[in-house]
């Protein structure tokens, strides 16, 4: 009995420890079932000293500013001059949507804080605020707060307190948001601030971002810096339940139980993600989406929808594939996403519609498209100071290079490239290029600009991020004296307006629908302001490179393919706008008759309107054709004209082009030619029969007066006064005669005599002076007898 007893314990205790081994965090796990982790949509883990705002989930890194904080053992450590912010802003993606932040903090060793300081929120609007979710801490203590716009709280200070901050230990921190329920903020799993929060609450704002280590306020970190420490920072795209509120403040983390995985990933990507078949690996995952939503085979042989995020490019004999991670579904073998892609050897470059490469040292502000030459402009009129190099053109802060007729005027969509570096010792505001403004006291702009006598590159437009006036923009970066930075500047009005400093994206804001950088009084403009169309303010001292304009919105792939090619190709589009050179009349060719005795220049003023055709997919634009003069070329003439591809925010492989279109011109020597041919030489002087060539018989001078005087008088002119057509004058003039007529001295017109005009020598009879002509016609030239055989033309 003893021993049963002893064994039933030892059976006892060994379920039990089985059982405790089986039991999960918040209930038993099935037998078949596994524990997975939950990722979270952005985890900082500062585990990287060069990247400390690195998101190991990469969807949002954050940007340094300031000097690089200190990161050791997954601990980012604040200076109180320093942070990481958010650009663009990950608060745009969360918006209204439920989300969970959670992370650890802690206090330097010291007595107080002495001023207010924000270890991480996402900011407020203005210095008068109507939004405002952060958590600060307050200046004479080392106490949490927290507060929010929909918690009545008059202002972002003094809100409600979560606890006291701890040196020698972290104190976790877990906030919840749920947009038509509550906003929960817990302080070491203890609830401690509770309040309604409406369904359309956002945390997007176009002047707060999201930070670390301050307050990023108008896009920039730039007040109530932190000192102390943060860790495990990371926000999660759903609200924790309240078990899960108290899992993660006990584990670090939250767990699911899972029973499917994923199987298998591969799909065929080949009709969306095409590349060029001499693209580097770089090249190609720059040309792909960053992340694809693919369907995955399950264990269960069920699909689901998962986000590959895209990080290798596999090659295999002739095919190319992108490999990637998933996330959204539950992977515990770690399966790769593997996506076939097509791979292409015929794309086009997709060209600018104005580009600036100075290399023309008489003409430094040429548009190699031929679209839109820049002016030199100084103040006061003169003539800046222009060094061209290599490709690359030097300001010395005496004047500039202004679009005047200004490009602005026919852009909508576009993006605008160019690479900048600095002169050393910049003082004062400088604007190297820009659309300018439209006044003193300005109510419109959209510029870059670098100051105030600092490295630092803003840029700023009216109405869009915020921006009083057209200074103090938001902080692009700064910028070398060495080495040159690549700067990308987007506008698509009805959804973004962004700037991208060497690949990164550093300004993203909404773009209203109707936006344009036309202004009456602002011009486009390299190295200064172009108010006004010229330049006489903010002048640059520097160097700019590459600059070019193109007629459409770049995606953020060709963004990130331009930063690494300095081109973008036909590959990364669907569809782009072909051009076919032959120009389209709506009528006739020219206005009026052309012939070879107009000048090419009165040619020109005849040659009709005329337009190209382009095609857009199943779409066809039409651009007009401006005529530039009219060319002769081995014996033919030709009209050449230019056509321009701009305004119509749509990627082109031809943004200008020439036309050409041959014209009729009459040839006047042909035409007299044709008369002689046909009335004024015998094929049988004997031949008594109808015909045109018969110079003796009735209606046969009736028919040749007729013919003479269809011609124009510039071609009976030639007739009369050129040598090749001595002999026929004079049987005209002896066949008149016989006739009764003669030639009108001004207009060269056959007549009838009496009138004064050209009449018989001699005045005999007319049969006597018509032998007499005929006579001296033979006597003198006994070679032209001989050429009675009737001549051919020659044709140009």
């Amino acid at each position: 009995m003893r021993k049963k007893t002893k064994f039933a314990f030892l059976c006892t205790l060994l379920l039990g420890t089985i059982a405790i081994s089986l039991t999960h965090k918040s209930g038993p796990i099935r037998a078949n079932a596994a524990l997975v982790e939950i990722d979270p949509w952005v985890k900082y883990e500062f585990k990287d000293a060069a990247n400390p705002g690195k998101d190991t989930m990469n969807n949002h890194h954050l940007t340094t500013v300031g000097t690089v904080p200190t990161v050791a053992g997954g601990v980012i450590t604040f200076n109180g001059a320093n942070g990481l912010i958010s650009t663009p802003d990950l608060s745009e993606e969360l918006g209204t949507n439920p989300f969970t932040m959670v992370f650890d903090i802690k206090m330097p060793s010291v007595s107080g804080p002495g001023a207010w300081q924000e270890p991480i929120g996402f900011g407020w609007d203005d210095w008068s605020a109507t939004f405002w979710h952060n958590l600060a801490i307050y200046p004479e203590s080392w106490t949490l707060q927290f507060t929010t716009t929909p918690d009545g709280n008059p202002n972002q200070y003094n809100g409600t307190s979560l606890g006291d901050l701890k040196h020698d230990q972290f104190s976790r921190v877990i906030v919840r948001e749920e947009p038509g329920a509550k906003i929960t903020a817990y302080f070491n799993g203890v609830s401690k601030y509770s309040v309604n929060c409406p369904s359309d609450f956002s945390v997007a704002n176009p002047t707060a971002n999201f930070a670390l280590g301050g307050n990023a306020t108008w896009g920039a970190l730039g007040r109530c810096f932190f000192t102390g420490s943060l860790a495990n920072v990371a926000i999660y795209d759903f609200a924790f339940t309240d078990d899960q509120v108290t899992e993660y403040n006990t584990y670090g983390k939250i767990e699911q139980e899972v029973t499917v995985t994923v199987k298998s990933a591969d799909v065929d990507l080949s009709s969306s993600i095409r590349v060029n078949s001499d693209d580097s690996d770089p090249v190609i995952l720059a040309s792909a989406p960053n992340k694809s939503t693919i369907q995955v085979v399950m264990t269960d042989n069920s699909t689901a929808d998962a986000t590959a995020t895209w990080t290798n490019v596999l090659t295999e004999g002739t095919k190319k594939y992108l490999e990637g991670t998933l996330s959204g579904v539950v992977n515990i073998n770690d399966v790769k996403a593997k996506a076939l892609i097509a791979v292409v050897s015929d794309s086009v470059e997709l060209k600018p519609v104005a580009k600036y490469e100075f290399l023309d040292t008489t003409n430094p502000g040429k548009d190699s498209m031929g679209n839109y030459h820049l002016t030199p402009s100084a103040d006061g009129g003169g003539m800046p100071t222009l060094s061209l190099s290599d490709g690359a053109i030097q300001f010395d802060g005496s004047g500039g290079l202004v679009s005047n007729p200004d490009i602005s005027e026919d852009l909508a969509a576009l993006t605008i490239v160019y690479d900048i570096k600095l002169s050393p010792s910049p003082t004062g505001w400088q604007e190297p290029i820009g659309f300018g403004w439209d006044n003193w006291t300005a109510t419109w702009w959209n510029v870059f600009m670098v100051g105030e006598s600092s490295n630092m590159l803003r840029f700023t437009a009216s109405g869009i991020d915020g921006n009083a006036n057209p200074y103090w923009g938001k902080e692009i970066g700064n910028l070398s004296t060495t080495d040159y930075s690549r700067i990308v500047f987007k506008i698509n009005p009805g959804e973004k307006m962004s700037v991208w400093k060497d690949g990164n994206k550093v300004f993203d804001y909404n773009c209203p629908s109707g936006y344009n950088v036309k202004n009456t009084n602002a011009y486009f403009a390299l190295g200064a302001n172009g108010t006004w169309g010229s330049t006489g303010r903010n002048y640059f001292r520097g160097f700019l490179k590459n600059v070019a304009i193109y007629d459409f919105a770049m995606t953020d792939q060709q963004v990130a393919v331009y930063n690494l090619t300095g081109q973008i190709k036909s590959n990364l589009v669907d569809k782009y706008l072909t051009i076919n050179p032959t120009p389209i009349f709506a009528g006739e060719v020219t206005s009026a008759a052309l012939d070879d005795s107009m000048t090419t220049a009165e040619m020109l003023t005849k040659v009709n309107a005329a337009t190209v055709k382009g095609t857009y997919g199943t779409e066809e634009h039409f651009f007009n054709v401006t005529w530039t003069g009219v060319r002769l070329e081995s014996g033919k003439y030709y009209a050449d004209g230019v056509y321009k591809v701009v305004g119509k925010s749509m990627p082109t492989a031809s943004s200008s082009g020439v036309v050409t279109k041959e014209l009729t011109v009459l040839n006047n020597v042909n035409a007299v030619q044709d008369f002689v041919d046909n009335y004024m030489y015998m094929t049988d002087p004997n031949y008594t029969g109808e015909g045109t060539g018969k110079c003796i018989s009735d209606g046969t001078y009736a028919a040749a007066k007729t013919a003479y005087n269809a011609l124009s008088e510039y071609q009976r002119g030639l007739f009369n006064t050129e040598a090749q057509f001595t002999d026929a004058k004079a049987r005209l003039l002896a066949w008149a005669a016989a006739n009764g007529d003669v030639i009108n001295t001004s207009t060269y017109a056959l007549e009838a005599a009496g009138l004064g005009r050209i009449t018989n020598p001699t005045g005999g009879s007319v049969a006597v002076y018509t032998l007499l002509a005929l006579a001296l016609i033979s006597f003198t030239s006994a070679a032209l007898v001989l050429h009675i055989t009737k001549k051919r033309r020659a044709y140009n």
